[in-house]
């Protein structure tokens, strides 16, 4: 999206995520977006860290913009579960059958988000009780 504008690449993103949760009524909640750019000094500081290493294609402003955009898409449970099914289907869409993602690329996205931001509780829960390991979900040993 490094072409885009950042009105496009928002757009962009809120038509791939209507898609993936089939509804078209997942909207960008402006007022949560206002909040993010309103106090997003630590995603400023990283993202100009960024920048001087030659790291972002677009200035940490238009980047952040963005962002603080993709972070305020409003879904509600039933979206989001849906939107996010791919992912426990090695990146294929089970009702459809369209592949979204590579299986190997599905595996990456679910690894980061277990270990990251957010998710930091589902880090925490697998630190606690473990990860199995890739054997055991083949039925190998």
């Amino acid at each position: 999206m490094a072409s885009h504008e950042p009105r496009e690449a928002i757009g962009e993103i809120l038509r791939f995520v209507r898609f993936l949760a089939d509804d078209e009524s997942v909207v960008v909640d402006k007022s949560i977006a206002r909040s993010e750019r309103q106090f997003d000094y630590r995603n400023a500081g990283l993202a100009n860290y960024l920048a001087a290493f030659k790291n972002l294609r677009n200035s940490p402003d238009r980047v952040l913009g963005v962002y603080a955009h993709h972070c305020a898409i409003s879904m509600n449970c039933m979206q989001l579960a849906f939107a996010g099914r791919f992912l426990a289907d090695a990146g294929r869409n089970p009702q459809s059958g369209l592949q979204i993602v590579s299986a190997e690329r599905s595996r990456r996205i679910n690894a980061l988000l277990l270990t990251c931001g957010q998710y930091e509780g589902s880090g925490d829960f697998a630190f606690q009780v473990g990860l199995p390991r890739r054997a055991a979900l083949e039925g190998g040993y």
